[in-house]
């Protein structure tokens, strides 16, 4: 794939004209019918999924390229890679080919804990959403809530780690995370401070804790403590 057309597309996440720039120039390449089914089926499931399967176990590998080697998942999404799960030490090598090669917006890291270096990496900016597992910490998390990359992240999913009443009051605190909408904590020893749903659809009430209700007093209305869901993101990684 052409280098620049590559570049644009990484530069401009969001918008789709890259994206049909590059089907454009690879011409009858398979590749090039992949991102245009992808795009159109962008957003719903129909019946060309199974299309875009085929291809994908044909050249998944080619298509993953220098990724193959160093993530444990991938998921593809408007015809480019757009979900990785990778091991935290691969994550602090490989950071910079990760972000040159395709255009992440959410990342899965395993064995997370104990690792402040994955927070170094200039590339979580393009980052929407992050899951960290291992094992971590109050200290870990401290670490994450100062990341100034992170600012653009709107799910973070952190469940079943070693996070404390500190590691939450430092998630609440930060100047970097005032545009999270989802936060899940659930298997922490902090208890979820998330509203939780009372009755059924379509007469639904939220209950809040004493700690929800402490932590809206001290960091004010925060949206993922004032709502019980995943930040309203799509499914990610089409396949």
């Amino acid at each position: 794939m052409n280098n620049d057309l590559l570049r644009a597309v990484l530069a401009r996440p969001d918008d789709d004209a890259p994206r049909r720039a590059c089907a454009d120039a690879l011409g009858a390449d398979p590749r090039a019918e992949f991102i245009r089914l992808q795009l159109a089926n962008k957003g719903r499931a129909g019946s060309i999924a199974p299309r875009q399967r085929e291809l994908l176990e044909r050249h998944r590998r080619d298509w993953l390229g220098p990724l193959a080697g160093i993530v444990k998942q991938a998921g593809f999404s408007r015809g480019f890679v757009d979900f990785v799960v990778m091991d935290a030490d691969a994550f602090v090598t490989h950071h910079a080919a990760l972000f040159a090669a395709a255009p992440v917006t959410d990342l899965g890291l395993d064995n997370a804990g104990g690792r402040p270096a994955v927070f170094r990496a200039p590339g979580l900016a393009r980052l929407r959403a992050l899951t960290l597992t291992g094992g971590l910490t109050d200290a870990d998390v401290t670490a994450l809530a100062a990341c100034p990359h992170l600012a653009g992240l709107v799910r973070l999913d952190l469940r079943h780690n070693r996070i404390t009443r500190a590691g939450l009051e430092a998630l609440a605190g930060s100047q970097h995370l005032r545009g999270l909408k989802g936060l899940d904590l659930s298997g922490n020893p902090v208890p979820d401070p998330r509203p939780t749903p009372v009755g059924e659809w379509p007469d639904v009430s939220w209950q809040t804790s004493a700690l929800n209700r402490e932590l809206v007093a001290r960091y004010g209305p925060l949206p993922w403590l004032t709502r019980h869901d995943e930040g309203g993101l799509p499914p990610v990684g089409d396949l």
